[in-house]
């Protein structure tokens, strides 16, 4: 710290990110170099996950944690960010989703931060690839 003629002080920090305070290399998640390497996508295990946590039914709720929670038992590498985009980039009318145009299915529909069901396009009605409703109505997140 140093204080000038005027008595104003200048202060300097320093922060190097991706280091705890011992110095060792902090991750809080899976190095890059990990890459999936079972038979099955991660896509179709995600959508047999929430079938399993929602019994099929179009007005249960489920999160992305839930359905890492339930992976991560059989698959303990799966990333939880994979798992998190993927339901983003299926979801109808999350508008993120348009960061994720490969391979989009209209398989749910967000209620809440963070909380999803299962997509019912007669009630929830029609959306595009960007999350925007497409039959008139305004765009809403219910």
């Amino acid at each position: 710290m140093l204080k000038s003629k005027q008595g104003e002080y200048f202060i300097s920090t320093e922060k190097i990110v991706g280091f705890t305070e011992a110095g060792k290399r902090h991750r809080t998640s899976k190095p890059a170099s990990s890459r999936w390497s079972e038979s099955v996508k991660i896509k179709d295990l995600i959508k047999e996950t929430v079938m399993k946590l929602t019994v099929g039914d179009k007005n249960a709720t489920f999160t992305s944690t839930d359905v890492y929670n339930e992976l991560v038992k059989q698959y303990p590498d799966i990333n939880s960010s994979s798992v998190r985009c993927t339901i983003i980039q299926d979801c109808v009318n999350h508008t993120s989703r348009k960061h994720y145009p490969s391979g989009q299915q209209d398989l749910y529909f967000r209620i809440d931060k963070g909380v999803f069901r299962l997509y019912d396009s007669e009630k929830d009605g029609r959306w595009n690839y960007k999350g925007e409703r497409i039959d008139g109505v305004s765009n809403q997140s219910q």
